[in-house]
């Protein structure tokens, strides 16, 4: 009957129903697993003395999303874009908050293709010590850079370790200032012979970052040298067969010179020829007050003056000769009269 075969099929439309429903369930479960949802997290670190907040906003569902209405505190944040693709593609933003803030908090908008839209604020605590100065580590000196200043003219000089580093106690490195007397003004060939006129060496330390050296000047033909060296790679001379400083000189292209910034250290000046030269080492703490090196002009004069003022000695010699001749001469008359009188009879 057509009655009883549809109460038959009852039981079989609920069970078919029962799987279907299941089956569903089963296979909608990863799909309600996601949901519209765009968290936002931060890192933190410190640039320039203020506390870098670096935002990351993740999307948590499969739609492209638009990302607005953004805003921070206690300062604005940089957007590095303003849409996010499906799920898990991401945008960044960073903010520049002073080492006072306690916290730092991000605002925004996600609205996605569905018209699902979310307002979410992200709160990122600040720590004290996220800015905290690091005493500087220290280098040696052979891996030090270093910047000068040079004045040849003036005979002075000055070098520094470069800003920001600091020598390890107990390392040093030694610059020496020299100057010169020189045949002339021009290049190193027509300059020979050179002699050492002048020289200091200073020693720059990690309790002496920056020195100062000054020389004496000859008023003369001269070189004016600012070398990488203590005193005993000062060159007391130089001859045709000497070699030059070449890279020793601070400024130069070369090692070890090129390892401080500033002017190449070598001057070579003067007018007149220099007829004196004197190798004196100045002390290392003061240096010489006068140069005793002249130029020629000043030293004929001075030795005009000279000449000028000496005693003539020349004609007191000759009458002292004469006046001997003359006693003795008449001391032999004297001598012969007084013995003649003694050999001759009395008259009576």
């Amino acid at each position: 009957m057509p009655g009883t075969d549809l109460v038959r099929r009852i039981p079989a439309l609920l069970a078919a129903l029962a799987v279907g429903l299941f089956g569903a369930l089963t296979f909608a479960a990863p799909a309600a697993a996601a949901t519209h949802d765009a968290p936002a997290t931060a890192t933190l670190s410190c640039e320039n003395g203020k506390v870098a907040v670096r935002w990351t906003i993740r999307n948590g569902w499969p739609d492209v999303a638009d990302v607005s209405d953004v805003s921070g505190k206690p300062v604005d944040v940089a957007l590095s874009g303003a849409e996010l693709e499906g799920k898990g593609d991401k945008i960044a933003g960073k903010q520049l908050v002073p080492t006072s803030a306690d916290t730092a908090t991000l605002s925004y908008t996600v609205r996605w293709a569905d018209r699902v839209t979310t307002t979410r604020t992200a709160t990122k605590t600040i720590p004290d010590d996220v800015c905290s100065t690091a005493p500087p580590k220290c280098i040696e000196a052979a891996d030090a850079s270093y910047q000068h200043s040079f004045d040849g003219t003036k005979g002075t000089a000055t070098v520094a370790l470069l800003a920001g580093q600091k020598l390890c106690k107990g390392s040093s490195q030694d610059f020496s200032l020299a100057s010169y007397t020189a045949a002339s003004a021009g290049g190193y060939s027509s300059a020979l012979p050179q002699q050492l006129f002048r020289q200091q060496t200073r020693t720059l330390s990690a309790k002496h970052p920056s020195v100062t050296l000054r020389v004496a000047v000859p008023d003369c033909y001269t070189q004016v040298v600012l070398i990488w060296g203590d005193h005993d790679e000062v060159l007391t001379d130089f001859r045709k067969d000497t070699p030059s400083y070449g890279a020793k000189v601070l400024g130069h292209s070369g090692a070890p010179g090129n390892r401080s910034i500033g002017p190449v250290g070598s001057f070579r000046g003067g007018r007149t020829a220099c007829v004196v030269s004197v190798t004196d080492s100045a002390s290392p703490s003061e240096p010489p007050a006068a140069a005793p090196a002249r130029s020629a002009s000043a030293s004929s004069a001075a030795a005009a003056t000279s000449a000028s003022s000496l005693p003539v000695t020349g004609g007191s010699l000759a009458a002292i000769i004469v006046a001997v001749v003359v006693l003795a001469g008449g001391g032999l008359v004297l001598f012969a009269a007084a013995r003649r009188r003694r050999v001759t009879p009395t008259d009576r």
